[in-house]
């Protein structure tokens, strides 16, 4: 899960729409669990 949430971070702080929009689509049940992970990590690093 990390694997691509790795690039997506470094895409910027849009990141997260661009990812979540994507993942909404192919994992929709899954969206919380990634969503949470990427807000996460991708918050994290960032700051």
């Amino acid at each position: 899960m990390i694997v691509w949430v790795g690039p997506l971070i470094q895409a910027g702080p849009k990141n997260s729409d661009t990812w979540e929009v994507a993942m909404s689509s192919k994992r929709r049940r899954k969206k919380k669990a990634r969503r949470k992970h990427a807000a996460n990590h991708g918050k994290r690093p960032q700051s």
